[in-house]
């Protein structure tokens, strides 16, 4: 097996991902490992599950730098200065992986932030921001009907028990574990789009060489 092809094959089963694609190119890169130094090294992963769950991720980008090949007896193994990631989950995948209240279906993801949708079809907006490593939401406007809320008839969303979680998240927000990412990954940033958040931070690649 190749110098490239080993640690092609360690960084896939570390990610635990169906293919990885790197930039500089693997006969590119083959070449620079000669030098035992390579400057930089982007990876994208496709298929990387999420730790004790059926969703894979919509998107994994790495970023490597300062990459040495070190040679041993055992082979070839990475040697990096800093891995930094970016992941992509879907509002599907987030409706799936955050545990919702009671009474609500689903979530909406926008720039400005998540939207509970509730059986009754009230919305629930929220701002979202990241706590060590957790989703924290808290209601960013009073839950209203919507076609009553339209036509200019100011009604609120009925009063429900303190204990539900409902109520909880209209009147104090809720906070929520984000799900464990392969490469011992840290999260430590959080942006939203429409349809989509990417969380990104740092990740351990030379964990790699244990495989």
């Amino acid at each position: 097996m190749s110098t490239f092809e080993h640690i092609r094959t360690a960084v896939i089963t570390l990610l635990r991902a169906e293919s990885v694609a790197f930039d500089p190119p693997p006969r590119s890169l083959a070449r620079s490992a000669f030098t035992r130094r390579v400057e930089r090294v982007e990876m994208r992963a496709t298929g990387v599950p999420i730790e004790d769950t059926d969703i894979v991720l919509a998107r994994l980008d790495l970023v490597a730098e300062d990459v040495r090949v070190r040679f041993s007896l055992r082979g070839p193994a990475l040697d990096v200065g800093e891995t930094t990631f970016a992941a992509t989950l879907t509002q599907d995948q987030l409706s799936t992986l955050v545990p919702l209240p009671p009474g609500v279906d689903r979530l909406s993801v926008t720039r400005r932030g998540f939207t509970f949708h509730t059986v009754a079809g009230i919305p629930i907006y929220t701002s979202v921001s990241l706590n060590d490593s957790k989703l924290v939401v808290a209601p960013s406007a009073p839950a209203k009907v919507p076609l009553l809320d339209l036509i200019g008839i100011d009604i609120d969303m009925p009063q429900l028990p303190v204990r539900s979680g409902l109520e909880q998240l209209t009147r104090f927000g809720l906070t929520f574990d984000l799900p464990e990412l392969p490469a011992n990954a840290a999260i430590e940033r959080l942006q939203l789009h429409d349809g989509h958040v990417v969380v990104s931070g740092t990740a351990d690649l030379n964990s790699a060489n244990a495989t």
